[in-house]
């Protein structure tokens, strides 16, 4: 099993590892130079049916796409198009269910980086896989820990602004208190996956008086889980905005 700075000389490589130590210095905010809007013209956002369209092959597993198919599943896609090469910026095969709150929200995602405007790839990562959600609504929401402890889980953080998004970042905090790594990568799984014994560990770690670990973690982790870092689309974001 890869640890992290494995995945990242494995799936980002030596360029991009060293922009991916996750330290920007202070806050990420809007700024007053706006994004092109000829860049911003080259994406765009469609719902479709899971085997609609062949390329989608391409960036989904035969195994994922098959089992979306048959179970009615959409493939939600931001991407781009520029000299008849599709390169997906962002996939998720997603519920029916859901398929009234997306269709909605169709097309935000020009105006959503317009507003942003990311400057740097850090940035572009950070929003894209925020992306639907907007900082400004979240972080107002966060406690604030004020012990030595909850301060150094804080700055595990402070690339995404106090928001718990990566594997990696639940992972490093979980390697305060666990050294063996295999242990450190089921717990980050059985804590995605909601597994009771993980549940349970993490309420047995006191950061303060009257927060756990698991109260910090349920406080940080607005999408309920974490995932990897969406690298390859954000390279392809950012070189369409750079």
């Amino acid at each position: 099993m890869l640890d992290r700075r494995d995945f990242l000389r494995t799936v980002v490589g030596g360029g991009l590892a060293s922009i991916l130590k996750f330290d920007i210095a202070g806050d990420i905010h809007e700024g007053n130079r706006p994004v092109s809007i000829q860049a911003l013209s080259f994406l765009k956002e469609e719902i479709f049916p899971a085997n609609s369209q062949p390329w989608l092959r391409r960036f989904f597993s035969e195994e994922a796409l098959d089992w979306a198919v048959g179970n009615g599943f959409y493939a939600y896609c931001i991407y781009t198009e520029r000299t008849s090469e599709i390169k997906l910026i962002h996939g998720t095969l997603m519920n029916p269910s859901v398929m009234a709150d997306w269709t909605r929200e169709r097309n935000a995602f020009a105006p959503y980086i317009e507003k942003y405007h990311p400057r740097s790839f850090k940035e572009t990562l950070f929003y894209l896989d925020l992306y639907p959600h907007k900082p400004e609504e979240i972080i107002g929401g966060f406690h604030a820990g004020r012990s030595t402890a909850a301060g150094v889980i804080e700055s595990m953080l402070k690339d995404t602004r106090g928001i718990l998004l990566w594997h990696h970042q639940l992972e490093d905090m979980i390697n305060l208190f666990v050294r063996d790594r295999t242990e450190i990568m089921a717990l980050r799984k059985g804590i995605n996956a909601k597994r009771p014994e993980a549940i349970e560990f993490l309420t047995q770690i006191h950061i303060e008086k009257n927060l756990t670990l698991l109260d910090f973690i349920q406080n940080r982790m607005i999408r309920g889980y974490t995932r990897y870092p969406n690298v390859t689309g954000a390279s392809v974001l950012y070189g369409l905005l750079k």
